[in-house]
Formats: C-alpha cells, sequence, structure tokens
C-alpha cells in the first residue's frame, strides 16, 4: 500500500500540541523529528564533539517537524482533507505562529523500514525495559517487553505510554485483570502480564492495531488466553460494548486523546471494580481540567496526577 506523509513544520513547544490534535482525525502513524535533544546532549558532552560531522549545522531549531502517514483511501483522503483545513485555520495565531505543510508518496515498505533505526531500547521506570525485535538488550535484571509497533501508536518513547507504563508498575497487584481502550500496539498490557497480571482485554476502533497488539502479545508468549484482543467502537456500538462490559476490571487503562476519554467517561467509571484503579493518558496539560472535572462527576475517586513534557496522566480509584 501506498502512504500520503504530510509534513508539518511547526513551533517545537507546539509540536505535541499538534500531535494530539491529529490523534483526534483517527490518525495512529506519525512521527515527530526535533534536533533540540540531540543538540543538548552534543552540548552537554554527552555525545563526543569528534563524532559530529564538521559540516553539520547544530544550531537549534525553533521548529520541530511532524510527519503523519494517511493510506491512499477514501478515509485517507477525508483527513488528509480534515487536517489541512485545521492547520490552516491555526497559522498565524499568537501561540501556534506560522504552520508549514507538504505532502509526498512513501511506500509503506519504506516507511516501515526508516523508522526502525530510531526505536532503540527504553527502560520505563524501576522495572521494565521496552524493547524492538531486531533491537539486543544484554541487561536481565529489568523485565523485557518485545515491541513491533509497525503502523501502531505505542513504542514506550512518547511521553503518554511512559507515564502509563510507570502507573502500571506503580499500582498493579499480582493477579490483577485489566481493560485497556485504546490499545495500539497492546504495549500496556503486555507490560501489565509481564508484571503480574493474570488478563488482558484488549480493545481499539483500528483493525490494524488490533492485528498488531496480538502479534505483539505472541513476541511475548502470550495467547488468546491470557491477552484477549478485539476491534470495535465503545462509543457507536452496544453489542460490542455489552460484550466488554460483560465483567468489571481490577484495572482500566486508556490512553487516548481527551476527547474520547470525556465521551467515554461513564464507561469507564462502570467498567472498574470498586477500590480498583483507573489510568487515563493522552491529556495535553491545557485541558487537564476539562478532563478531572468530568471524571470527578463520574463517581470516581481522584488519586493522583503524573506530568511529563506537558501531557498529564490522571489515576483516579473505583
Amino acid at each position: 500500500m501506498e502512504y500520503t506523509e504530510l509534513r508539518i513544520k511547526v513551533l517545537r513547544d507546539m509540536a505535541d500540541a499538534v500531535c494530539a490534535l491529529i490523534t483526534d482525525f483517527g490518525v495512529t502513524g506519525f512521527a515527530v523529528e526535533d534536533d533540540s535533544e540531540f543538540v543538548s546532549l552534543v552540548e552537554s558532552g554527552a555525545i563526543p564533539w569528534d563524532y559530529i560531522a564538521p559540516e553539520l549545522d547544530l544550531k537549534q531549531s525553533e521548529h520541530a517537524t511532524v510527519k503523519v502517514y494517511l493510506a491512499e483511501t477514501s478515509q485517507g483522503c477525508e483527513q488528509f482533507a480534515g487536517i489541512a483545513v485545521l492547520l490552516t485555520s491555526l497559522s498565524g495565531a499568537d501561540q501556534w505562529g506560522e504552520i508549514e505543510f507538504s505532502s509526498g508518496m512513501v511506500r509503506e515498505e519504506d516507511w516501515a523500514d526508516s523508522w526502525k533505526k530510531y526505536f532503540k531500547p527504553v527502560e520505563i521506570g524501576e522495572k521494565l525495559v521496552i524493547k524492538p525485535t531486531w533491537e539486543e538488550y544484554p541487561e536481565t535484571r529489568r523485565v523485557t517487553v518485545e515491541i513491533d509497533p509497525a503502523a501502531s501508536f505505542g513504542t514506550g518513547t512518547h511521553a503518554t505510554t511512559r507515564l502509563c507504563l510507570e502507573s502500571i508498575e506503580r499500582n498493579l497487584s499480582v493477579g490483577e485483570t485489566i481493560l485497556d481502550i485504546g490499545c495500539g500496539s497492546g504495549i500496556l498490557g503486555i507490560a501489565a502480564l509481564k508484571l503480574g497480571a493474570t488478563r488482558v482485554r484488549a480493545v481499539d476502533i483500528d483493525e490494524r492495531s488490533c492485528e498488531i497488539a496480538a502479534e505483539n502479545a505472541a513476541l511475548n508468549g502470550f495467547g488468546p488466553d491470557r491477552f484477549r484482543v478485539e476491534a470495535g467502537d465503545l462509543l457507536g456500538d452496544r453489542d460490542f460494548v455489552g460484550r466488554v462490559l460483560d465483567r468489571r476490571y481490577e484495572v482500566v487503562v486508556s490512553n487516548i486523546v481527551a476527547d474520547v476519554l470525556i465521551a467515554m467517561s461513564g464507561l469507564i467509571a462502570g467498567a472498574v471494580c470498586p477500590g480498583g484503579l483507573v489510568i487515563l493518558s493522552g491529556i495535553i496539560e491545557e485541558r487537564e481540567d476539562e478532563v478531572r472535572a468530568v471524571f470527578d462527576r463520574a463517581g470516581l475517586s481522584f488519586a493522583g496526577r503524573h506530568i511529563l513534557d506537558g501531557w498529564v496522566c490522571l489515576e483516579y480509584r473505583g
């Protein structure tokens, strides 16, 4: 399959906000190119100057580039049009500055190979390491989760994923059951199983994400008896909701976006056992109060918040 690569040049401080808005269109394939971390490492001495090509310009840019990948389908065309209209409306506003965007074609196999060089083992919290299947990780003291994200969101590198993983590590008790709403690559549920959960029920609106999640679970030794995944619409399909909520769960985790979390607040509150844990992420800091107000009214007890790079993770108890 061929994809349209939409390249969005935006002020670096607004890159995460752009990503959050993009996911509202149902987009799961994107990447952010930002030279600030690399430049900081060089300037701090963590990367020796001897390793840097002399012709390389190390002046830190004010901008980052968000790359979005849209399938060449009718849905992809609608997504492209909607994102283009949104970016045009935002460009020039005080907080956004000028936004430039362009597009080009990319083959699926080229895309699949190009991003792999940026995905390395990532240590999370005190116990976990998230590792792509093609990388080696000699450390054995940590619990290793192997992930091949393919076209799905969830490699452990994004702040929202990291926050959820750290919350699971802090709070999970051995033997608990998990409901992962918007499972993406399956990383959260798989990590929970590795940390002692008994069973995971994982759902996502995107069928390909569910296929990837099942493949990743198998890579880590978990079959359908431990990691059950299914595609469906929890907001529009009553039969699907009935199947997912045929029981309550000790932990409910959802790493999506603020608008979807708000729309699902009642469903999420009804899915968790009394005293169980709800983990919510995918929330930009500016929308935290809005999300908290809705979940405070949903009958849950606020248990804590954690923030990383402008993204917020909220914890509630049933």
